[in-house]
């Protein structure tokens, strides 16, 4: 796949184009919500939280986030916000608490778990 980068005439800085930073949430979305989901340390964070109280997962927290998915926020700088919800449009057992993980900049780009 290719990833249009361009670099911003008045910043200096290098900045990917909208359309493919949206495709990079898609692709990783899934993975970020099955291995935070099963790490302790989020876990406890999100048992502790109240419901629809976000917590945001950025590069700021490498140390907590499984090596196997660190490129995700450190390479591609990927942001997240995850939040304990009461209800989700997905069936989950009964008894089960969701987690729901949505892209920071796409709010439209979300996924369940049930934990």
């Amino acid at each position: 796949m290719l990833f249009v980068i361009f670099r911003e005439k008045k910043g200096g800085f290098i900045k990917m184009n909208e359309k493919s930073l949206y495709t990079l949430y898609l692709e990783n979305i899934d993975d970020v919500a099955l291995d935070i989901s099963q790490t302790a340390y989020w876990r406890k964070k999100l048992f502790e939280k109240g419901y629809e109280q976000k917590i945001l997962i950025s590069k700021e927290d490498i140390e907590h986030i499984p090596e196997y998915i660190r490129f995700i926020f450190t390479e591609l700088d990927l942001m997240f916000l995850v939040s304990k919800v009461r209800y989700s449009p997905e069936f989950f057992d009964k008894g089960s608490i969701i987690f729901k993980f949505e892209a920071l900049p796409f709010p439209s780009i979300f996924r369940f778990t049930g934990n």
